[in-house]
This record gives C-alpha cells, sequence and structure tokens, in this order.
C-alpha cells in the first residue's frame, strides 16, 4: 500500500469514542488524548509513523499555534502527508501565566489538526459547534402580543434554576471557546439559560475577553 492508502485504512477503522462528560453545555466529548491513544495500535499496523509540532504565527494583529501533523511511511521514502490546526492565544487572562495559554492553545489545536487528517466528527464538543444562531421567532400564544410573550419568559428570582458554582471546573472550557472568537456576553448567555450566574462568574468571564 502507498501512503494514502494507508491513511485511508487508518480513518476507517479510527474510533474514538466521546466519553467525556460537559456538565455546563450538556454534551458528551473527546480530546487530543483519546485520539492519540487510538492513533498508536493503528500506526504501528500500518507501519507508519505521526508527527506533531507547533509554532507562534501571526495572522491579521493575533498570535495564533499553528499545529502540524505529519504523517510518514515507515516502508518507503515518498512524501509525507500533512494536516494542520490553528488556536488563537488570547493577550490577557487572569491567573495564567504564558506557558498555560500557550499550552491551551496548543492542545486545542493538535486536536483539530488530527480531527482534520483523520475524520473524526466535531459535534458539540468544541466552540464550532456552539449554537450562535439568534433564537427564532415565535409566534404570540394565547393572544399575546410578542412583547408580552417575551416579557412572559423573561426569569424571575423565583424561576427556580439554580446558581451556577462550577466555574473553576469548567474554567478552562471558557478559555476554549473565548480562544476561538466566541464572545464572553454570549458564552454568558448560554450560562444563564440552565442557571442563575452572579456578579462574580460574569466579571470573570469578561475578563478572559480582555475586557
Amino acid at each position: 500500500m502507498n501512503l494514502y492508502q494507508k491513511l485511508t485504512a487508518i480513518q476507517s477503522k479510527l474510533d474514538v469514542p466521546k466519553s467525556h462528560y460537559n456538565k455546563f453545555s450538556d454534551f458528551m466529548y473527546r480530546n487530543i488524548e483519546d485520539i492519540q491513544a487510538a492513533l498508536k495500535p493503528l500506526l504501528v499496523e500500518n507501519k507508519c509513523a505521526l508527527l506533531i509540532h507547533d509554532e507562534i504565527v501571526f495572522i491579521g494583529d493575533s498570535l495564533y499555534v499553528k499545529a502540524t501533523v505529519t504523517l510518514s511511511d515507515n516502508e518507503s521514502e515518498c512524501e509525507p502527508i500533512k494536516g494542520y490546526g490553528y488556536a488563537r492565544e488570547t493577550m490577557t487572562k487572569p491567573k495564567f501565566d504564558a506557558s498555560q495559554l500557550t499550552g491551551s492553545a496548543s492542545s486545542y489545536s493538535r486536536k483539530y489538526a488530527l480531527t482534520g487528517m483523520f475524520l473524526l466528527d466535531d459535534g458539540a464538543d468544541d466552540a464550532d459547534g456552539m449554537d450562535n444562531e439568534k433564537p427564532k421567532t415565535q409566534a404570540p400564544m394565547n393572544g399575546q402580543t410578542a412583547k408580552q410573550a417575551a416579557k412572559a419568559k423573561q426569569p424571575t428570582e423565583d424561576d427556580g434554576k439554580p446558581w451556577y458554582n462550577d466555574y473553576e471546573k469548567q474554567k478552562d472550557w471558557f478559555e476554549r471557546q473565548i480562544n476561538e472568537g466566541h464572545a464572553p456576553e454570549k458564552l454568558i448567555k448560554t450560562l444563564e439559560e440552565k442557571y442563575r450566574v452572579n456578579t462574580t462568574v460574569r466579571n470573570s468571564i469578561n475578563q478572559m475577553g480582555g475586557k
């Protein structure tokens, strides 16, 4: 088999279940470690080698971590196959040093380089899976005007929603979303669909976006 045939064989056999649960957005997801672990036996089976390296690049006025995945054939000296992934570094984040910022962006870009090369579906676990569409306008119910219907849907202090108390556990998730350009106010709005959110959490998310 040539290298492209080997890549096709790996793509057809690679199965990486989404075994991790994101409590905030209620979905299952996979991480880069899951992908790498599933790839190792398939690389051995097909006599291939996989290398990943990062570089820092400027795109416009922003810093990005560019991950390059290189698949080589151990049985020949043919041209390797390469795939790429990008993740933006934010310039300022509270309680994060430079190595943590770069490390987070590196993991994200590497994951998407692997996802693209080996045809893994993205799903809702990452920024592209977030629903950023404006809510569809529904017809008024029970003779209400649109304004009255919207007012009736507004949460009150007694709406039964629990307070959101998992910010520290979910902080990395918010970081990844903002790295990909999602506005803090949209993340807060998504959060408020399920929870009551205090001022401290709102301010922390806004600060991640450099506000």
